[in-house]
C-alpha cells in the first residue's frame, strides 16, 4: 500500500474538474427538463398527461442528485488530497527539526 503515489496538484485539478463539470451538466440538465412547459404551451399537439409529468420531474430530481454525489466527490478528492499535502509537510518539517536536533547533540 506504501507504492502508491498522488501528484497532488493533478489531484487538484481532477477534483475541480469533476465540480466545474458538475455545475455545467446541472444547469443544462435544468434547462432540458424546464423547456418542456415552453415547448408545451408553443404545440398544439404537445400532450402531456400527469404521469408523463411526474415521471419527467422524478427523472430530474434523479439525476440532479447524482450530480450533487459528484460533485460532493471532486470536493472530496480536493480536501483529501489537502490534508495529506499538510500532513507530510508537517512530518517532513518533524523530521527536519529531529536531524537538526541529533546533528547537534553530535557535534
Amino acid at each position: 500500500m506504501g507504492d502508491i503515489c498522488v501528484d497532488p496538484d493533478g489531484a487538484r485539478q481532477a477534483g475541480a474538474a469533476i465540480s466545474a463539470n458538475t455545475a455545467d451538466s446541472r444547469a443544462r440538465v435544468e434547462t432540458q427538463f424546464d423547456e418542456a412547459a415552453p415547448a408545451a404551451q408553443a404545440n398544439e399537439g404537445w400532450k402531456t398527461g400527469p404521469a408523463l409529468v411526474d415521471f419527467a420531474y422524478i427523472r430530474k430530481r434523479d439525476i440532479l442528485s447524482c450530480l450533487d454525489e459528484l460533485d460532493s466527490i471532486g470536493q472530496k478528492i480536493i480536501e483529501t488530497i489537502t490534508v495529506r499535502v499538510r500532513v507530510d509537510q508537517s512530518y517532513a518539517t518533524s523530521l527536519d527539526r529531529v536531524g537538526k536536533a541529533v546533528d547537534a547533540m553530535s557535534e
